[in-house]
């Protein structure tokens, strides 16, 4: 390692917050460079040290009393809640809604999805009225059979001897 990298780390190293690795390494550096060694003496001069700091009967009853509430906090832990445990009680802690606005919400609900119900019903039977068409002329016209526009004479409704239409 380089030492502008180690002089970045030394405050992570003195804390032991690096890597197991990464720790080696600038262990390993310090051992190699006097430069340093001298900036880590200074740093660690500088630094206060928790044990200088607080006093060890300090310490000792502060982790006395960290552990006793891990303790106590892991004897009243409760097993998961399920899905719908939770937003119940999501529902009865963090939701402030009155009555009236439950029901407004509702109203306006309802009535959004009866109108998209509405459009959904309508044009279904739409889409089926207009393949109804298309197959009734599909069916009444078949291909190849259209009269050409020079051959269209238009029908006479007289009638014959016969009984029948000329």
């Amino acid at each position: 390692m380089r030492c502008t990298a180690v002089q970045q780390r030394l405050v992570a190293y003195q804390d032991q917050e690096l890597s197991p690795g990464e720790q080696a390494r600038v262990s390993e550096h310090l051992n190699r460079c006097i430069r340093c060694q001298a900036e880590e003496d200074a740093l660690f001069s500088v630094t206060p040290r928790p044990e200088l700091v607080v006093p060890q009967h300090v310490q000792e009853h502060l982790q006395e009393a960290v552990d006793a509430d891990i303790l106590w906090a892991l004897a009243l832990q409760r097993p998961p809640p399920t899905v719908g445990t939770q937003w119940a009680r999501w529902w009865s802690r963090d939701a402030q809604f009155s009555r009236t606005a439950v029901f407004a919400y509702a109203a306006i609900l309802l009535c959004a999805v009866s109108w998209g119900m509405t459009n959904w019903w309508t044009v279904s039977k739409l889409e089926a009225e207009i393949a109804r068409q298309e197959t009734i002329e599909t069916i009444a016209t078949p291909p190849g059979t259209d009269i050409p526009a020079q051959q269209y004479r238009p029908a006479a409704y007289t009638p014959d001897e016969e009984g029948g239409y000329r």
